[in-house]
């Protein structure tokens, strides 16, 4: 889905910020043992702009991360609303199998027991008429 598609970018992207997390620490690992003292303080401008941006990228993995467990968390409703949707669907498509088959059966025997007896057949007919809506806005009794 494209939800997952949106996840799986976020990732990317965290993935790629680390790198960038990685190189950044090596490089402050680097000034701190290539320099001496008085280096140190010649270059100090150098060491607080590559911890600057090592705070930077470790605020931006933070947000990856708490936007990915977000994702994850609207995945998992989704599913499991999809899941309760199919599961219902099935459960009424049963039901209107039963109700066909009931409908079915009943029409057929009263066709059953209006062919034998044709003052029966005109019984039938005219209920048919009385009962049946001639609206849909009529009908509204038959689905409660």
């Amino acid at each position: 889905s494209e939800l997952e598609d949106g996840l799986a970018h976020v990732q990317r992207v965290r993935y790629a910020r680390r790198a960038d997390l990685a190189i950044c620490e090596r490089r402050l690992e680097l000034l701190d043992a290539s320099s001496s003292a008085e280096e140190l303080a010649s270059i100090d401008w150098v060491v607080e702009a590559v911890e600057a941006e090592r705070q930077v990228l470790l605020q931006a993995r933070e947000a990856f991360l708490s936007k990915e467990e977000e994702i994850r968390g609207t995945v998992v409703e989704l599913r499991t609303a999809e899941t309760a949707m199919r599961s219902e669907a099935r459960s009424k498509r049963a039901a209107c199998r039963v109700d066909q088959a009931s409908f079915r059966h009943g029409v057929r025997d009263l066709f059953q027991g209006a062919a034998l007896n044709p003052a029966r057949l005109e019984q039938v007919l005219t209920k048919l008429d009385q009962d049946v809506p001639s609206t849909p806005e009529d009908s509204d009794e038959f689905f409660v």
